[in-house]
């Protein structure tokens, strides 16, 4: 255990030397993103960090922009120029990878201020809305513990409601379907025709669900005796 924290300690001060907050402040499309340069920024969060946990998986889309290995090869769920691929984000006119980099980018450096200021629980808010805004999959472990999940679990059948229209329409293996449920118990309708759940539902979700799980775990200490 401590040679994996020391070991952890030792990756977190490499990756601090080499992104700095000033430097992520300044950083371009190039430096935050490319094709077999092992010193981006998002190489680093992938690759070079993982004793501090893993976002490695899938392809180079979860960045949001991302430079095409095959310049010709364009997907048709992306945006495109003649180097680099972007998501479509509904009500944003993205019409440039410099534009969506801008966006990426402003959403890092609100989680970075999060973070320098101890402010925890905005950077869960951060990583839900980018979460259940795009289309793949998401690990749940990535935002919830296991015993978060099971009691989501348990609050999901009563959270859906009796059309399919308000059933949660997602899987167990994506963190969109405990979002989900933060968001309803937030006080979201649950119509996915509707604006999506913003920061403020997400937060009143979060603190709803915090005095649910103690509920739950207490109902589950006293029912196992």
């Amino acid at each position: 255990m401590e040679r994996d924290i020391l070991k952890a300690r030792k990756c977190l001060d490499e990756f601090l030397d080499k992104w700095p907050p000033e430097r992520v402040t300044n950083m371009s499309l190039d430096e935050y993103v490319s094709v077999e340069d092992h010193d981006t920024f998002c190489y680093w969060v992938e690759r070079r960090t993982r004793p501090l946990g893993s976002i490695h998986g899938n392809t180079s889309e979860k960045f949001g922009v991302f430079r095409r290995a095959d310049p010709e090869e364009r997907k048709g769920k992306f945006l495109h120029d003649d180097v680099y691929s972007w998501r479509k984000v509904k009500g944003a006119n993205l019409t440039s990878a410099d534009q969506a980099f801008r966006k990426i980018h402003q959403e890092l450096l609100l989680v970075i201020e999060a973070a320098t200021n101890g402010e925890f629980e905005k950077i869960d808010y951060h990583g839900m809305l980018i979460a259940y805004a795009i289309p793949e999959e998401s690990c749940p472990q990535s935002c919830f513990s296991q015993e978060e999940i099971e009691c989501l679990e348990s609050q999901i059948e009563q959270l859906e409601g009796k059309t399919e229209k308000l059933k949660n329409p997602y899987t167990s293996s994506d963190l969109k379907r405990y979002i989900w449920a933060i968001a309803r118990l937030g006080g979201w309708k649950g119509y996915l025709s509707e604006r999506k759940p913003g920061i403020t539902t997400f937060w009143m979700g979060l603190q709803k669900f915090t005095a649910v799980m103690q509920g739950w775990i207490l109902f589950r200490n006293v029912s196992t005796r």
